[in-house]
């Protein structure tokens, strides 16, 4: 099952589903986070992706079987397209 954390931040979510690190990929856009990652998850195996802007996906579509999301922007569409079809996309939704 392919994994993608979009805007993983330090990867805080990611790290509770314990999920194969060469199935695994996150994405982010600010700089301090990138380097974080390359320090942590990288040296797991989790390929970090650095994207420019928080909601771009940048893999193949149809490609992912997950996609989760508690602190980018994103696209529906987008998402819809980065999916396997079955995909899921699940959302963490912060109340105050």
């Amino acid at each position: 099952m392919q994994l993608l954390d979009m805007g993983t931040v330090g990867g805080e979510l990611l790290k509770k589903f314990d999920h194969p690190a060469k199935n695994t990929q996150v994405t982010e856009a600010w700089e301090p986070n990138i380097k974080l990652l390359k320090q942590t998850l990288a040296i797991e195996g989790v390929r970090v992706i650095e994207n420019e802007h928080e909601a771009d996906i940048p893999v193949a579509d149809n490609s992912l079987d997950m996609i989760t999301n508690s602190h980018a922007a994103f696209d529906a569409e987008l998402v819809k397209q980065k999916l396997k079809q079955n995909g899921l996309f699940i959302i963490k939704i912060f109340r105050p």
